[in-house]
């Protein structure tokens, strides 16, 4: 709380002048009199002449004593209502921090949060001038390209490099960072590099100022694709109103750019964009865009085909337009690939107001019958999402973990990961292209690769927890809460490099996630509580929908410890280049190009082929994970006791294990249309 000038002015001589006449207070009681508080003396005490009776000062020896009490008494109600109102603060704050449905357990953990952690602060205090430094460079940096409207020096390597390393301000002056997921919550970031230009933004040069800023300063994200047009619909005010506040304060107080200023910051990336109406696009790409627009941005919107838009890479829109009206384009692949992108519900970055009203474009811009859409927008899962996101050790999973809890299902899943795990380690064994020492180290490697499901144990470990969130401090200020819990974040990445005793067991991304990934430098793939949720995995499901679903992201996984980048790290995590000798690595690298080759042909178009070198290690994944999965499956059932039919084309489809294997897998690839 900032201390408050008070005016005392004391009635004794008339016009005399007192240095100590004006006082700094910072007491809650007096800063709620927040004016010139006039403090009157006793009668007797105004005449400096007058001769104070034995009786008088016993009078106001004893008024002075009963002051002295009421003092103390308002005091203490003072300090107890204020640790009463802090509390509801931290309530509050969470409830609007963490989009209204925060549990219980969550808040008691900001509260713990208040517990020492000598140890953590004194690794902050020792480093942390590296961090603001660092920061103030980058501030700086960015200071100087705003006022030099030099838009180049965004691209060079050390402002790119900082902010890898960084990812935040130092004060939340800087409003480009708020700026960029404020544009990224009106916007859908799909299939299409499309922007619709909102009347409020201007003309065209401010959308590229604004998205080139959201784009190299707030985020390494890539641009927002679609924004909303034309909010015209009174429950979109809230929205227009705090843009255009943002966009005003992007120029700080110099005032607003003008036409010129903005052209010579985008002028770089001009090229790459064209202007057009929303009927020319859907004439070049055959795509009813209109029809796109009113069903994912809202009807309320009232788009209409004359209205502008703004094209990136028109030539890729025109390509993967091909793929969707082609009849042999994949429309659930196509469907994956968007959904993979996603709507990137950056909610954290703006007000309440914003929130909702980002949720709920969210909700009608993203496909209807998407399990994963329904998931992620429900209230409690959206707060769980966000305090994830937030704070690096998860201080929700154990909430979250309430969600998933079978043990039958956990024992399924590392049974499968057993299987597999030894289908690796046999067809190696049976390899005849790979040297005696090569196949050693690579059965070696695949034999203590681990397996880590759901979330970090160490969530589960209070103390930890509570030495973690000692410095976070939760107020009603969203903006602040953000930088605190990036710095914490930052702090915690600083221990990890300059003192061993900091638990590293931390996952490279949040649990929440629907994926699955292989950590190169830990031998270990890691399936989340998101990923295991989605695919509603249960031990209750037959072997063939367990090993074509999951028993295939298993072994997809774990292929990765072997391709192009993962056979550079041995089985303890290393880099080493020796796990294939001279003459293995050379028939490895011709498999490759021939691998690079066979994707390269697949040409969904004739002018619209596979990148197969691009694509690479993601292949080789695929095609020895489908191998893998199929054999851990063929190797479950044996274990069980069960026949099993070799494949047979002529066979009535389903009524074969290695057919219904396919079958199942495809299944979770593509949708019959």
């Amino acid at each position: 709380m900032n201390p408050t000038w008070l005016k005392v002015e004391y009635v004794g001589t008339p016009g005399s002048v007192r240095p100590d006449r004006y006082a700094r207070v910072s007491t809650p009681g007096l800063i709620l009199a927040n004016y010139y508080a006039r403090i009157s003396l006793p009668g007797s005490l105004r005449n400096n002449n007058e001769t104070m009776s034995k009786r008088s000062i016993l009078t106001y020896l004893a008024w002075a004593f009963v002051s002295l009490g009421l003092l103390v008494l308002l005091s203490l109600f003072i300090i107890v209502a204020i640790q009463i109102s802090q509390k509801k603060d931290v309530t509050n704050a969470c409830e609007d921090f963490y989009v209204h449905t925060c549990s219980k357990p969550f808040i008691a953990n900001v509260l713990n949060a208040s517990k020492e952690s000598e140890h953590l602060n004194e690794l902050i205090e020792q480093n942390i001038h590296k961090f603001e430094s660092s920061t103030s460079e980058f501030v700086r940096m960015i200071d100087a390209c705003i006022n030099t409207n030099d838009v180049n020096s965004l691209w060079k390597d050390p402002l790119h490099n900082l902010f890898n390393q960084l990812g935040a301000f130092s004060t939340p002056k800087h409003v480009m960072t708020l700026l960029g997921r404020v544009t990224r919550d009106l916007s859908t970031n799909g299939l299409f590099n499309v922007l619709v230009v909102p009347n409020f933004f201007g003309s065209m040069e401010n959308v590229l100022f604004l998205s080139t800023v959201a784009e190299f300063v707030a985020s390494p994200i890539p641009l927002p694709l679609i924004h909303i047009a034309e909010l015209q619909d009174h429950q979109f005010s809230d929205v227009k109103r705090i843009v255009s506040e943002i966009m005003k304060k992007l120029a700080y107080d110099k005032g607003t750019m003008n036409e010129k200023e903005v052209s010579q910051m985008v002028a770089p990336i001009r090229n790459d964009w064209q202007l057009m109406s929303i009927k020319t696009l859907s004439e070049i790409t055959q795509l009813n865009w209109l029809e796109f627009f009113n069903t994912s941005i809202g009807k309320n919107a009232k788009v209409t085909s004359n209205d502008s838009v703004i094209v990136h890479e028109k030539q890729k829109i025109i390509a993967i337009a091909r793929l969707m009206t082609d009849a042999c384009g994949a429309p659930k692949s196509v469907s994956d690939y968007a959904v993979f992108e996603g709507i990137r519900p950056l909610l954290l970055h703006a007000d309440s107001q914003l929130r909702d009203l980002s949720v709920e474009l969210e909700k009608i811009s993203t496909y209807p019958s998407s399990e994963l859409s329904t998931w992620l927008l429900t209230k409690e899962q959206r707060c769980y999402k966000s305090a994830i996101i937030q704070l690096p050790y998860h201080a929700t999973m154990e909430m979250y973990a309430d969600l998933y809890t079978a043990d039958d299902d956990m024992e399924a899943l590392l049974a499968m990961f057993k299987t597999i795990k030894q289908v690796f380690y046999d067809q190696m064994s049976m390899n005849k292209w790979l040297s005696g020492k090569s196949k050693e180290k690579m059965m070696k490697k695949v034999e203590k690769m681990e397996l880590e499901l759901l979330y970090p144990q160490m969530v589960q470990n209070s103390t930890l927890l509570h030495q973690v969130y000692h410095s976070i401090n939760i107020t009603r200020n969203h903006f602040n809460n953000l930088i605190t819990t990036t710095k914490l974040n930052k702090f915690i990445q600083f221990g990890k490099l300059y003192d061993k005793k900091i638990d590293d067991n931390t996952w490279i991304k949040s649990p929440s996630t629907i994926s699955a990934w292989n950590i190169r430098y830990k031998n270990k793939i890691q399936l989340p509580i998101g990923l295991l949720l989605y695919k509603k995995f249960s031990a209750k499901l037959s072997l063939v929908e367990q090993y074509s679903d999951l028993g295939f992201i298993m072994a997809h996984e774990i292929a990765h410890g072997f391709d192009s980048t993962g056979i550079k790290f041995n089985e303890n995590g290393l880099m080493d280049d020796s796990l294939l000798d001279n003459s293995t690595k050379l028939i490895f690298k011709n498999k490759l190009n021939f691998l690079v080759r066979q994707y390269s042909k697949f040409c969904p178009q004739p002018d619209l082929c596979v990148d197969g070198a691009k694509t690479l290690d993601e292949n080789i994944a695929d095609v020895i994970g489908v191998k893998m999965s199929y054999l851990g499956f063929v190797k479950a059932l044996r274990m069980q006791g069960e026949s099993f039919k070799t494949f047979d084309v002529n066979l009535v489809p389903f009524t074969s294990p290695d057919v219904q294997f396919f079958y199942f897998y495809a299944k979770g690839k593509w949708t019959v249309e």
